[in-house]
């Protein structure tokens, strides 16, 4: 009779547990779209909003110009 053989699954260390990433690299992820979210957010906004706000038109210009990566 032939004994089937039990192993326990193997258990994801270093990197496999974040998901394959390097460690950072979800939470940079993370920053580069909420930025991204919030320019697209501010380029949306009309020159009224901006006063209501208190936000300058000129540097919601500028920041929602820039690529998600810079700051």
């Amino acid at each position: 009779m032939a004994h089937a053989r039990i192993s326990r699954p193997l258990q994801p260390t270093g990197r496999a547990r974040a998901g394959g990433m390097a460690p950072g690299l979800g939470s940079l992820l993370k920053l580069w779209l909420r930025r991204r979210s919030n320019r697209r957010a501010l380029a949306t906004l009309t020159v009224e909003q901006m006063r209501d706000t208190g936000l300058d038109p000129e540097w919601v210009r500028r920041e929602s110009g820039k690529p998600f990566w810079r700051r």
